[in-house]
């Protein structure tokens, strides 16, 4: 598996937690803030590879 695969299951299923708990009220920014650090490692990668989409 690549590490863009790998990185993408704890982005996935922080996502579903996301959600569940957005609707419950219960994110919090800390939250936000570490799901943001895992989509800016996806990112990270992306530009390493050459696959830059914005």
């Amino acid at each position: 598996m690549s590490d863009h695969a790998e990185l993408n299951v704890p982005i996935e299923r922080a996502e579903r937690i996301a959600m569940g708990m957005a609707l419950c009220g219960q994110w919090t920014h800390e939250d936000d803030q570490r799901l943001a650090a895992l989509y800016d490692e996806r990112r990270s990668l992306d530009r390493e590879k050459g696959n830059d989409h914005g």
